[in-house]
């Protein structure tokens, strides 16, 4: 897990302890998480809906480029279809348990609900109220490192190949179409999680 969230300026211990920075507050080298659904798609006889994902590192992160005083960011689209992020969402509220509850709420405290089955109008707004909560809780490191590592693996966070001194990372300040396998209306793979890292390459779902 570690040698994965790297990749992408997570600074982790192991699959449940973050690395604190060297006399560095959290929230001034914790990489921003923003997720948001503004839209859906119709594609053959599916619905997709637009995950937008972005990951900014803030300047005083190790990872960010020392000639810029102003935070690098990796932007890409992954569309999932219902169904998709069903499995995932029942994959968090398994591993949270009673902490779900505490994440998954917005600004008054109120309870945010997950979409309903069947596709029903109004499930691009809960969606986005949904990740919106995600994406919060990870900012306020309420998510440990293993969970960061299977969102972004769910959503196929783009990975580069690796630099010349041998590290892995995101494209910083590039905005990517989409990430990995999904291409609006090709479906992603069937197995969108696994549940243990390292992942799979992402070689393994393409194609």
């Amino acid at each position: 897990v570690p040698t994965y969230l790297e990749a992408f300026g997570f600074l982790a211990v192991d699959r449940k302890t973050w690395r604190q920075g060297d006399g560095t507050a959290w929230s001034d080298w914790l990489p921003k998480l923003s997720l948001s659904v503004p839209s859906h798609q119709e594609a053959g006889a599916h619905t997709w809906y637009a995950i937008e994902a972005s990951l900014e590192l803030p300047p005083s992160h190790p990872s960010a480029p020392s000639s810029s005083s102003t935070a690098a960011s990796l932007k890409w689209q992954a569309p999932r279809r219902l169904g998709h992020i069903r499995q995932f969402y029942a994959y968090l509220k398994a591993v949270l348990q009673k902490s779900y509850g505490k994440v998954f709420v917005d600004a008054n405290h109120s309870k945010v609900g997950f979409a309903l089955r069947g596709g029903v109008p109004g499930t691009t707004s809960r969606l986005h109220a949904w990740f919106g909560c995600l994406s919060r809780a990870s900012n306020e490191g309420l998510l440990d490192p293993d969970l960061i590592a299977q969102t972004l693996h769910f959503l196929r966070a783009p990975i580069h190949p690796p630099r010349r001194d041998g590290s892995r990372r995101p494209s910083l300040g590039a905005e990517l179409p989409v990430g990995g396998d999904a291409a609006m209306g090709r479906p992603p793979a069937k197995s969108l999680l696994t549940p243990t890292f390292p992942a799979p390459p992402l070689s393994a779902f393409e194609g």
